[in-house]
């Protein structure tokens, strides 16, 4: 940007200056090239060659610094050997040390340079000027030495070292800003480095550990903004997605909190597209891929199930769709922010013992009693009903709805408020993928449904949860031995990446939190009449 600018300056002014000098009766279009300009334009030269060294791969920090300095100082060199071929101008010495000034506050305000450092290469660069206006009014016969050349060099020299006072004093200041900036963005050894997504339970960060190489997200929540039963929520998060281990549920790094009260965690990266976003961008998924995507997901949640984990917000926004380590189509199940502790034998189906009196789960830790949480779109009719007593086919519901999502594009029961979408799925059978296809408009998707993918889902959206799938893993099961189970391959999913990659990454670009139906919801019903 430094070298960028003041290329962009320096040509501006050249070719401004020459333009009106050419007002002048006896200008010529060989001053356009007089030795003054020449100069002039060295020094444009000398930032340009900055620039295009300092683009393209990393620089050492040291290598930066030298060749930021070298530029600055040569640079201010060649606009002060202007001084002795500037016939036309009056005291020359003052405009080159005006232009000088400017070099060196542009360069306090872009180069991260501590006061030192910049009081050194500010008075080099002024140095040059200082000799350039005692040389010129000694040996130049054009100028009116009205008094000794010693004082003009003097003049010029006081006003060099005020520039150079300015621009150190900016640089100072705005250094020790950019630390501050630095340290309010810094969570231990993450720095902050760009927004990628906010939810109900936190803000999204990309971010880079000071040691390790590996690309990190890192998730917070700051406890003055959420308050304190949102911050625990979060520490309970992390604390029992730490304990899923399966490559199709998203890895956690490290978590803490900051000293004025941020807590956060560290996950991996995920370079994709949510499933979500999927269907957005590219419409209704294949039969064959999506078994391949829903099996994952149930493999994910089978974990969680087996050791007493509901995740309890299963949707397409948090299932990302991307490429690990030279694998295209991997899933990888995100956002554990709702996820409730109950006693592993719910993975069976049975229902969680209640306490005398309140009707709560003997293991629901911070998870209020009476409240319904989730995105409406994707909720089991338990959820809404009976939120206390949910187990972990409910999460099989909403895998079913999210499998609907893929197959058809549309959702299971669109609907304009949450409420008539909560009373849709606790009372209204759902239709038939295939018939939604058929009730698509004509050519709006291609997707075929065979009845024994169709019976899978349905058999996930029954609304009683003794009539889904026992567990996860008797969905996969199922959904393998469909007739489409078997033929999406990696290199069919190697073919889809390679030709939509670009524009997977060109849409994280364009990203935008989820609103209404789609986002997820508390609603406390435990205190309303």
């Amino acid at each position: 940007m430094f070298g960028r600018t003041l290329l962009g300056l320096l040509l501006f002014f050249y070719v401004t200056a020459n333009a009106v000098a050419m007002l002048h009766p006896l200008a010529t279009w060989s001053d356009w090239i007089a030795p003054f300009n020449l100069l002039m334009l060295s020094c444009g030269a000398a930032f340009g060659l900055m620039w295009l060294l300092s683009r393209g791969r990393p620089r050492s920090v040291a290598l930066l610094q030298w060749l930021e300095a070298v530029t600055t100082v040569c640079a201010s060199a060649c606009l002060s050997g202007i001084t002795l071929y500037s016939p036309a101008v009056q005291r020359p010495e003052l405009h080159i040390i005006l232009g000088i000034t400017v070099i060196l506050v542009m360069r306090a305000i872009v180069i991260p340079s501590t006061g030192g450092r910049t009081a050194l290469v500010s008075l080099a660069s002024v140095v040059p000027a200082i000799v350039a206006a005692y040389a010129a009014h000694v040996h130049a016969p054009h100028y009116d030495f009205n008094l000794p050349p010693a004082l003009y060099a003097g003049l010029a020299g006081t006003w060099g070292v005020l520039g150079a006072a300015s621009a150190t004093l900016a640089s100072r200041v705005i250094f020790r800003l950019r630390e501050k900036a630095t340290d309010a963005m810094r969570l231990g050894q993450y720095t902050l480095e760009e927004k990628i997504g906010e939810g109900g339970m936190g803000v999204v960060y990309r971010a880079s550990h000071a040691m390790l190489r590996r690309p990190t997200a890192v998730k917070l929540l700051n406890e003055a903004s959420a308050g304190r039963e949102s911050i625990s929520r979060f520490e309970r998060e992390v604390q029992l997605t730490s304990r899923l281990t399966h490559p199709n549920t998203i890895a956690i790094y490290d978590y803490g909190r900051t000293p004025d009260g941020v807590f956060y965690y560290a996950m991996e990266y995920l370079d994709g597209i949510t499933l979500e976003e999927l269907v957005q961008q590219f419409g209704a998924q294949p039969a064959e891929r999506v078994i391949h995507i829903v099996r994952q997901m149930c493999a994910s949640l089978f974990e969680a199930h087996r050791i007493g984990l509901i995740h309890r917000d299963v949707k397409p926004a948090n299932a990302i769709l991307c490429e690990r380590a030279e694998i295209s189509d991997v899933l990888k199940v995100v956002d554990f922010g709702l996820v409730k502790e109950v006693d592993a034998p719910m993975l069976l189906g049975e229902m969680p013992r209640v306490e005398p009196g309140n009707g709560a789960m003997r293991r629901s830790s911070d998870t209020q009693v009476g409240t319904v949480v989730g995105t409406p779109l994707y909720m089991a009719p338990e959820c809404i009903l009976t939120p206390d007593r949910i187990d972990a086919r409910s999460d099989l519901y909403s895998v079913g709805c999210v499998a609907y999502f893929l197959l058809t594009g549309t959702d299971v029961f669109p609907a304009q408020t949450v409420a008539e979408v909560c009373g849709r799925h606790a009372s209204m059978p759902p239709e038939p993928p295939s018939q939604r296809i058929r009730d698509v408009a004509a050519g709006g998707t291609a997707a075929i449904i065979q009845s024994d993918l169709e019976r899978v889902i349905m058999w996930c959206l029954a609304k009683s949860p003794a009539d889904r799938p026992g567990d996860a893993r008797e969905l996969s099961e199922a959904l393998a031995s469909c007739e489409a189970g078997k033929r999406w391959a990696d290199a069919d999913a190697a073919a889809w990446w390679k030709q939509h990659r670009a524009r997977v990454r060109a849409h994280r670009e364009s990203r935008v939190p989820a609103s209404g139906m789609a986002s997820t919801i508390a609603v406390d019903i435990a205190s309303r009449v």
